[in-house]
């Protein structure tokens, strides 16, 4: 089921953009070609506002759809996820990383299996197994 649009909420980030750019309620409706009434009724939410407005507005106001349809909020909250998600991937492929070359440069103990890809060991096949002379303590060794 799709979502209903909250038309006051809409209407009341159109004022805000509004009145943050200094334009008249007149003004905004001459250029959008919409009478004063309608566009008074669009910011109070009595009436919904077309796509063909909506993106005149985008352009009167240099921001994006969702700024008006969702609120800037929403949008930056989205793109602090984003760019939170993208953090933590890259923190944990750096610690991944790490504990590959930790591994590939220590001595592991007496027979241990090792699963890591071929290319970053050189010469042993993954799942091989290697004797080693001195024994590794946890958490390196898989029992």
């Amino acid at each position: 089921m799709a979502k209903q649009v909250d038309y006051k909420a809409v209407g009341l980030r159109i004022k805000t953009l509004r009145l943050k750019n200094n334009i008249y309620q007149t003004e905004l409706a001459k250029s959008i070609g919409v009478s004063q009434t309608h566009m008074s009724n669009i910011e109070s939410g009595r009436t919904g506002l077309t796509l063909e407005n909506l993106v005149k507005m985008t352009n009167i106001f240099n921001c994006g759809i969702d700024d008006i349809v969702f609120g800037e909020e929403k949008a930056k909250k989205e793109k602090a996820e984003k760019k939170e998600d993208t953090k933590d991937s890259k923190k944990k492929t750096e610690e991944v990383e790490a504990l590959k070359l930790h591994l590939g440069s220590m001595k592991l103990g007496n027979s241990v299996d090792i699963r890591l890809e071929a290319t970053e060991l050189p010469k042993i096949e993954p799942y091989a197994v290697v004797e080693l002379e001195e024994p590794v303590y946890a958490p390196y060794v898989q029992r």
